[in-house]
């Protein structure tokens, strides 16, 4: 048998169509579920987990590293606190947009945050 232990004691609704019906078997919902995943799936699914899971990462990052700086630093810097917040916030929404916004804020603005609040200021 293909499952470990008791079988499962639920059943599977039938399909509407036989189009769903082939569907739903090509995503594997229909028929046996197979005990081992395949070593060719699993790193697959591990790649596809980290390609969606490190740009949210970064968004995080930049988001809380935004939430914890002072906003007297912001203020000397000529920046907006809640502005990055929002947009930072709003980025993670999209994969491209969340890496640039978080980007252009890790590479260009804290920066010059930490430096305002580190009491060096640039001339300009």
């Amino acid at each position: 048998m293909y499952f470990r232990g008791r079988e499962p004691t639920f059943a599977l609704p039938e399909p509407a169509s036989p189009r769903c019906a082939r569907r739903l078997e090509t995503l594997g919902f229909l028929g046996a579920m197979p005990v081992g995943l395949a070593p060719g799936r699993l790193v697959w699914t591990i790649v596809t987990t980290a390609i969606f899971l490190i740009p949210l990462a970064i968004s995080a990052w930049a988001f809380l590293d935004a939430a914890r700086r002072p906003q007297w630093a912001w203020s000397l810097a000529g920046r907006s606190q809640v502005t990055w917040m929002v947009c930072t916030a709003l980025g993670i929404l999209t994969l491209v947009g969340g890496l640039l916004i978080s980007g252009w804020y890790l590479v260009i603005v804290r920066p010059e945050i930490a430096d305002a609040e580190d009491g060096r200021f640039r001339e300009g």
